[in-house]
């Protein structure tokens, strides 16, 4: 409806894939914004209307994922097609309730690089190593959510491990 052409916007997704020993992360960054000669990761996100109203700071799974994201693109192997500010990144959020005239059905929220957070991942993948290097013996233990005896939830219905999980319940 606002009349530009087509070529106003340039769509490509670019993939992420951060190789390690055993294992490799993958994602999408959704967007990236440039300052300065300097592109910044932007992780796109919706939102319930009601949410949306409280919202006041990125959600810990979304900056959690952008953490990763800019943990990620700095590796070395890793060759984003741009320089990439691996320091700073955003999380946007769009509404699925309009909410009226006056306010628009964004909120976007600056994340800094957390070096915690990096750490805790790099943490994680290490347990994930030492997990496949001795399988089954080194399994880390299920995630809380995998607790649950019918396995219900999507993150246990796509673990790699469901199998084991429920051999060894």
């Amino acid at each position: 409806s606002c009349k530009a052409r087509k070529e106003a916007l340039e769509y490509h997704e670019h993939y992420l894939r951060v190789p390690g020993p055993l294992w490799y992360v993958t994602g999408h960054v959704d967007m990236f914004l440039e300052k300065d000669a300097v592109f910044r990761a932007l992780e796109v996100k919706t939102i319930d209307g009601d949410r949306f109203e409280d919202l006041v700071a990125p959600l810990a799974e979304h900056e959690w994922q952008l953490q990763t994201y800019m943990w990620g693109l700095g590796l070395p192997g890793v060759a984003p097609p741009v320089p990439i500010d691996g320091n700073i990144g955003y999380v946007l959020y769009l509404s699925k309730k309009h909410p009226g005239r006056k306010k628009l059905p964004v909120k976007m929220y600056p994340v800094e690089r957390n070096p915690v957070m990096v750490d805790r991942i790099e943490a994680k993948l290490a347990l994930y190593t030492e997990g496949l290097r001795n399988y089954p013996k080194n399994l880390p233990a299920p995630v809380e959510e995998c607790q649950d005896a019918k396995y219900a939830n999507y993150r246990a219905k796509t673990c790699p491990c469901l199998a084991e999980c429920r051999r060894s319940n």
